[in-house]
């Protein structure tokens, strides 16, 4: 096979041949020149600037991708971030109004409602901030197959009886350091595609094996390295994948499902967790077959230690402790206000950090606890604001708030040090306690 180099008037003729040494494929360019005593043909050898050419085109798409991924991220997550704040607002009324049972049993019953739509737009947000890679990381050391057999009681539930679900794991463990709840969120959106996929039943199976990458392979692969991996298989024998769409899976808001029954969050979501884990995802599809999903998560050597044990769900006690609470939301200032001054705390308020520094010295003493938002108006951080109030008082309690928490997770971030952090939305009650167990800590 060949075909006519670039140039209308170009005698050159580039050929696929065959080397005669190993049989292998080489792509050559042949000029033929006439001569006094026939034809004189000159071939070069480009196979090698061919690759390259190739190589450096298909780098060009993924910085592309990775540039395209970037950029909706940051727009997600700053999204995101605003919806956490009027989420913080709906669910924490919702859950006064519920409180004080306001009206009937029909009031009581649409109440619920509204809190488990809410609850679920929190969940929505939680997908965008994990995918914009600003949802709080905290890892553990865990071991998949706990982790996959612990998820796989819930996804039975969530598939329906119509679709089979079975489990294969890794014989001596498969121990990785991430997220549990990243991990378990990551699981069920592959099985939320693949019940999608199998609207009249079929197979589902989870897998989790112990894979050494060679440097070979990993060259081989795009996204593959060389290393010690646990890898977890999600397959499916559902309608697969169109080759035109697979590869814009895990583009945010693609989705092949009809109006309504999609986001086009899942896979993104399910990328953005594999991606923060410094893993990486690999597809098989094919269209009546079916989908595998194979995830690649580095491997630990040590064991697993053991997750912390469940305590039982107490109603947090109030106090009588005084609070300095900072949030430029208005909403959310207001709201938070009314939870504390219910539990017995006297609250004092302040709408960005300046404001902050003008109530401090007067009440100084009094203050027990500062409650910040992180991120607020005035070039002056919910850090800064810390910084600037311990000096003057070290043993000030600090609780950080925010809808996202890359500003707060630096290398110097206070989070590291005596200062809590509670992420937006939260609930009332998961508030109210950690400013308890704040004031409590010695």
């Amino acid at each position: 096979a060949g075909r006519a180099a670039p140039g209308a008037q170009d005698p050159n003729r580039e050929l696929t041949l065959r080397r005669l040494d190993d049989g292998k494929p080489a792509q050559v360019l042949v000029n033929a020149m006439a001569a006094e005593d026939g034809v004189t043909l000159v071939m070069l050898d480009v196979t090698e600037e061919r690759r390259v050419s190739a190589e450096r085109e298909r780098l060009e798409v993924q910085l592309l991708h990775a540039q395209k991924l970037e950029a909706v991220g940051r727009l997600a997550g700053g999204v995101a971030h605003d919806f956490n704040n009027l989420l913080t607002v709906i669910l924490s009324s919702l859950t006064l109004l519920r409180a004080d049972g306001v009206g009937g049993e029909l009031h009581r019953t649409m109440l619920d409602d509204c809190l488990q739509a809410a609850h679920r737009a929190a969940n929505l947000t939680g997908q965008l901030l994990t995918f914009s890679r600003r949802q709080r990381f905290a890892p553990a050391d865990l071991d998949l197959n706990e982790v996959v057999a612990n998820t796989t009681k819930m996804l039975q539930r969530l598939i329906g009886e119509h679709i089979t679900l079975e489990t294969r794991f890794a014989p001596r463990g498969a121990h990785v350091e991430a997220d549990r709840g990243m991990i378990e969120q990551a699981l069920m959106n592959l099985a939320v595609n693949s019940r999608d996929a199998m609207p009249k039943g079929g197979r589902l199976r989870l897998e989790t094996a112990l894979v050494d990458i060679t440097t070979a392979e990993a060259e081989a692969r795009p996204r593959a390295r060389f290393g010690a991996f646990v890898r977890v298989t999600v397959s499916d024998t559902g309608c697969g994948i169109a080759p035109d769409d697979l590869p814009h899976i895990f583009e945010p808001f693609f989705t092949t499902k009809g109006v309504g029954k999609g986001t086009g969050l899942g896979l993104a979501t399910v990328f953005g967790i594999i991606d923060q884990h410094g893993g990486w995802i690999e597809v098989e599809s094919h269209v009546g077959v079916g989908t595998t999903m194979h995830l690649f998560l580095p491997r630990l050597r040590r064991e697993a230690s053991p997750p912390p044990p469940l305590l039982p769900e107490r109603r947090p006690r109030g106090g009588r402790e005084t609070i300095l609470l900072v949030e430029d939301e208005r909403e959310v200032r207001a709201v938070m206000k009314v939870m504390l001054e219910r539990q017995g705390y006297c609250v004092h308020v302040a709408a960005s950090a300046d404001e902050a520094l003008r109530v401090w010295p007067t009440h100084r003493e009094a203050i027990d606890l500062l409650v910040t938002d992180v991120v607020m108006p005035g070039g002056v951080s919910g850090r800064d604001l810390t910084a600037a109030l311990r000096a003057q008082k070290p043993g000030l309690k600090v609780i950080l708030c925010s809808g996202y928490t890359d500003e707060a997770l630096g290398p110097d971030s206070l989070l590291r040090d005596h200062a809590s952090f509670l992420a937006k939305p939260f609930d009332m009650q998961v508030f109210l306690g950690r400013v308890r167990e704040c004031l409590d800590d010695s």
